[in-house]
């Protein structure tokens, strides 16, 4: 059996979501490292079945302190942004603040060395990259906004939506309404090609009135 080498390694992190995430989340936090369980690895594989082209919608329901957020946004944008610089990503949830979280977390990944190191053919043009929106060298990009956000003349090769309604708000019918009003109206729209374009949904399960 041959040896092992960290070519082996990249390579492997290369290869799916969950594999990513395993690699690069150790190093990107060494002093909070999250254990890569096997609920990580189904949602993993749920998400590469998306990439594959498998279905092109998906709702990935977890309950707190499941990591969905850093495996199901943050690391899967790094990720597909990675394995394709020219795509474009729009990714979107309840409010501006954690909006303006997940884009610094983001960031952080796509400069890291380790990163860079995996995929060194995507870049940031630091040009025209600003603080809501990242922009690579090859034309790809990754928006971040929320469901009160501006969306016209905006589109994406992928949608992800991450907690579209807060866990405070769920007995709110108003506020329950609005986000079915604004899936259908407007983030369905976005995408650049309604056949083979991607909408991944990310939250807990609060209700059966929700857009899950």
């Amino acid at each position: 059996m041959g040896k092992i080498t960290q070519d082996h390694i990249q390579a492997l992190a290369r290869s799916s979501v969950s594999e990513f995430f395993r690699y690069l989340q150790p190093r990107i936090n060494p002093t909070h490292p999250i254990k890569a369980d096997w609920y990580i690895d189904a949602m993993g594989e749920a998400i590469m079945g998306l990439w594959r082209g498998d279905y092109t919608r998906l709702m990935v329901n977890a309950p707190p302190r499941s990591s969905k957020t850093t495996l199901c946004t943050i690391y899967t944008a790094a990720f597909i942004l990675g394995r394709d610089p020219t795509a474009s990503l729009m990714i979107v949830s309840y409010g501006d603040e954690l909006s303006r979280d997940m884009a610094l977390k983001v960031e952080a990944l796509l400069k890291h060395r380790s990163y860079r190191a995996l995929f060194p053919h995507t870049k940031l043009n630091k040009d025209k990259s600003r603080a809501h929106l990242f922009i690579t060298t090859q034309g790809g990009s990754i928006r971040f906004t929320s469901l009160n956000g501006v969306m016209t003349g905006i589109g994406a090769d992928w949608i992800i939506i991450d907690d579209p309604l807060q866990a405070a708000h769920v007995r709110s019918e108003a506020r329950s309404d609005a986000v079915v009003q604004v899936f259908r109206e407007s983030l369905s729209t976005r995408l650049n090609n309604p056949t083979s374009g991607k909408i991944l949904l990310v939250q807990q399960r609060l209700s059966d009135r929700k857009s899950t």
